[in-house]
């Protein structure tokens, strides 16, 4: 979310499940605000951790255009980067 190729037009959408789940694994808790916002607390930043977004909606998935306004907040009040993440490979169960 953090490369230009990533909010590109082309890229397709992203569940928003999945970012929730995301930012669950890289340390925050959502806490529901009023009507579609929520908001991403992170313990570990002091004083500016939290991220507030609007939930999509009627459509769930996260379009490239707000990915990349969440991906400036995070950049701005978590200050993470493309380097404080780490891409995993599903494993398969057989």
């Amino acid at each position: 979310m953090f490369t230009p190729e990533a909010t590109h037009k082309k890229t397709g959408c992203i569940a928003w499940k999945d970012f929730v789940a995301a930012m669950a694994d890289a340390g925050c808790s959502m806490v529901q605000k009023g009507g579609s916002a929520v908001s991403f607390v992170h313990q570990g930043v002091k004083g500016i951790g939290t991220v507030s977004v609007h939930r999509p909606h009627p459509d769930s998935r996260i379009n490239p255009i707000l990915l990349k306004d969440i991906a400036r907040k995070i950049e701005k009040y978590f200050r993470w980067t493309k380097v404080s993440f780490v891409e995993r490979v599903k494993s398969v169960d057989p």
